[in-house]
């Protein structure tokens, strides 16, 4: 599902993948148009390190996060699953090196203990929803005539 980027603000997180047009330079991988997400703040996204300001409409695709945890798609803030006990859910509240730091399963604000990347993989999974595709936005009549600079009216079918 193609969105505009505008519509990605507050969805995308730091190492969400991407997919872009053919007019998208900064978003090219292996010949593929997939980018990562390297960093996100209120009025900007920086794609492979490539900054974009939320606001700049152009077609973009999320594309779905692998439940499945490697060194490349763990993240601070991501919450893993107990693979023994799906019930146990832990926030990472940090990673440094080889060392990932978990909270607790009950409370994701005090620090619990820390699993190595080798160990983390092993044990747990990413805890992601179902769907990671962004809703539409909802947008009134009068935000659509500021769009395009046009007068618009509705016709009753």
């Amino acid at each position: 599902m193609l969105t505009t980027l505008n519509q990605l603000k507050g969805v995308v997180k730091v190492g969400d993948k991407v997919k872009g047009g053919e007019n998208h330079q900064c978003i090219e991988l292996d010949g593929e148009r997939v980018g990562t997400i390297t960093q996100v703040d209120d009025d900007c996204v920086w794609i492979n390190n490539c900054w974009h300001n939320f606001n700049q409409t152009w077609d973009i695709e999320l594309l779905p996060r692998s439940k499945e945890i490697t060194r490349g798609n763990l993240f601070e803030g991501d919450v893993v699953v107990d693979k023994k006990d799906t019930s146990k859910k832990y926030k990472v509240l940090g990673i440094c090196g080889d060392a990932v730091f978990l909270s607790g399963s009950k409370d994701h604000d005090a620090a619990l203990s820390f699993y190595t990347h080798t160990q983390i993989t092993k044990d747990c999974f990413l805890d992601l929803p179902d769907t990671d595709q962004p809703k539409p936005r909802e947008v009134t009549m009068k935000e659509v005539c500021e769009k395009f600079g046009e007068e618009v009216t509705v016709k009753k079918e």
